[in-house]
């Protein structure tokens, strides 16, 4: 295995928290519109937002699961979210 895929199959303790802080709309939106200082952020159809399915099959056919998806509609398309939430305590 992998030292990536080691890494991958170990959670830190406060991933659980984080994602299901990040499961709510509000969290996501505050999240973008207080950190992302970027003009398409004001274009988000906000009351389009929901979450998608986190498990997806890898092109080597490898099952996974992602933290959190969320899709919105952003000028009238779709616009994906992916929130990749990791907490470290050292760097890699």
């Amino acid at each position: 295995m992998s030292k990536q895929e080691d890494s991958d199959s170990q959670p830190t303790p406060f991933d659980p928290a984080y994602t299901q802080l990040f499961s709510y709309p509000k969290m996501v939106r505050d999240l973008l519109v207080n950190f992302v200082k970027q003009p398409w952020v004001n274009d988000i159809d906000w009351d389009s937002l929901h979450t998608l399915s986190p498990k997806f099959v890898t092109k080597k056919l490898r099952k996974r699961e992602s933290d959190i998806i969320w899709t919105a509609k952003w000028q009238d398309k779709d616009l994906y979210i992916i929130l990749f939430l990791e907490f470290q305590s050292s760097v890699d």
